[in-house]
């Protein structure tokens, strides 16, 4: 643009501040943001200061079981979740084959202290997220296939070492064990 002499000119310039909200599946399932395209991965520039929904479907054969990266302690196990965005989002679903069990808090043995009110069976992967609260592992003859304790865990996974009839049990993990957050102990023999 140009000035003349004597004549005044303004510029304004009108900016939009926009954040790249990113997200991505690993394993069996797809992820969107508000609802658009389902696919592996979701790209979507939004508005600053903006609220957007990001979900994760897990395709036939496979269970949400977890997200990582950008997401608040509290959603880290639900399958969707509504973020505010003040800067770039970046996160990641992951599903998996066979039982999921999100644990809620409390006992391992109560089924109202899992996400879907079902006790997990042998082979099954353990999720403790991050909404959780202090759990008691009660579960002698279980034997989890995988545990995941995700970064947002602040509580305490306490495992039962004594019986009432003076059982000492082993506790088996029968695959990968990734402790994130929180921490493990026992009770005291």
């Amino acid at each position: 643009f140009t000035l003349s002499e004597g004549k005044v000119a303004k510029l304004e310039w009108q900016v939009v501040i926009e954040y790249l909200v990113e997200v991505s599946a690993v394993g069996n399932g797809n992820v969107s943001v508000d609802g658009g395209a389902s696919a592996s991965t979701a790209s979507v520039w939004v508005t600053a200061d903006s609220v957007h929904t990001v979900t994760a479907t897990a395709n036939e054969g496979a269970t949400f079981a977890y997200w990582m990266g950008d997401v608040a302690a509290a959603d880290d196990t639900s399958a969707n979740f509504a973020v505010m965005v003040d800067g770039p989002v970046a996160c990641e679903a992951t599903f998996l084959n066979g039982q999921v069990c999100s644990w809620k808090g409390g006992n391992a043995s109560v089924p109202a202290n899992w996400r879907d009110g079902v006790l997990p069976g042998d082979g099954a992967t353990i999720v403790v997220g991050g909404s959780a609260s202090d759990m008691t592992w009660d579960l002698a003859d279980v034997t989890p296939g995988q545990w995941v304790q995700l970064a947002g865990c602040m509580g305490a996974v306490t495992f039962a070492t004594t019986y009432p009839d003076g059982a000492l049990p082993v506790v088996v993990i029968d695959g990968n064990v990734e402790l994130l957050g929180g921490r493990w102990t026992h009770r005291a023999n």
